[in-house]
């Protein structure tokens, strides 16, 4: 049986994907495991220099109209934040992404369900205009809790 490949942008467009409690904690950015984030990104860049970006399986099961990320969270977590980055640097893309990531509405196409402080701060963060540590850590939706926080200690 054929895997079926799916584009960033359709899997943002159609599915709502959520890191549920049971994953481990998001740790890429960490500074202990740098070396596996910036091994990603290279190796992301050669992709796209050939015009092949595929970042390998995602594994997920639904609830309705959620799917639940099983494998590949570290994965497209970096996507995501790379994403809201890039955003960011285009001010032109900036409500498209917003609009993208459904983030007004009910179910956002992604969500951190890992505990209640991380998805507030992702969504709080994706809604930004904050592009780097200082400048998130000087929104006034930013809580002093989040520094306790290993997802989001990695985000930042």
């Amino acid at each position: 049986m054929e895997m079926e490949k799916k584009t960033l942008s359709c899997l943002l467009n159609n599915y709502s994907f959520i890191v549920p409690e049971i994953q481990r904690e998001y740790v890429w950015g960490a500074k202990k495991n740098n070396h596996v984030l910036i091994q990603f990104l290279n190796d992301l860049n050669e992709k796209l220099k050939k015009g092949d970006a595929n970042i390998g399986f995602l594994y997920s099961y639904s609830s309705g109209s959620e799917h639940y990320l099983i494998d590949g969270q570290q994965r497209y977590t970096t996507m995501i934040l790379l994403l809201h980055f890039l955003s960011k640097k285009e001010e032109s893309t900036t409500r498209n992404f917003i609009k993208l990531m459904r983030l007004d509405n009910t179910i956002p196409a992604f969500s951190y369900r890992v505990r209640t402080y991380t998805e507030s701060f992702l969504t709080h963060l994706l809604k930004s205009n904050a592009t780097n540590e200082k400048e998130v850590k000087d929104q006034k939706w930013f809580k002093k809790e989040y520094l306790i926080d290993t997802t989001i200690v990695s985000m930042l």
